[in-house]
């Protein structure tokens, strides 16, 4: 569900804009906002710009990287600290590097 409001468009509006989206993609890149369509103002298709969609593909990969780790974690009866989690979060966002993850890891297991 989505947490926002949506602006449902026609697709035949979305079909007689398309040049004009795709120049609105190219000028403002991956922040442009996506163009929601559907028919009855159901939301069915989304247009966004290229590079918001590699995001969310990397974002997905990422994702399933923590999900598979923190399974095998599970697996071994051991329960993920609310700090490793947020902080694997931010990796997954793109917020830190995996290099920024492993050191603010080992400054975390140091303190202790």
């Amino acid at each position: 569900m989505t947490s926002f409001a949506l602006s449902v468009h026609p697709l035949s509006e979305v079909r007689r804009r398309l040049s004009e989206t795709v120049a609105r993609f190219r000028r403002e890149g991956a922040s442009a906002e996506p163009v929601v369509f559907g028919s009855q103002r159901k939301p069915e298709a989304v247009l966004l710009p290229y590079a918001a969609y590699e995001e969310f593909v990397e974002y997905k990969r990422r994702r399933r990287a923590l999900d598979l780790a923190e399974g095998s974690i599970r697996a071994e009866g051991l329960v993920p600290s609310a700090e490793a989690v947020a902080r694997a979060e931010r990796w997954a966002r793109g917020e830190i590097s995996e290099t920024d993850m492993y050191e603010e890891t080992l400054r975390q297991y140091r303190r202790l």
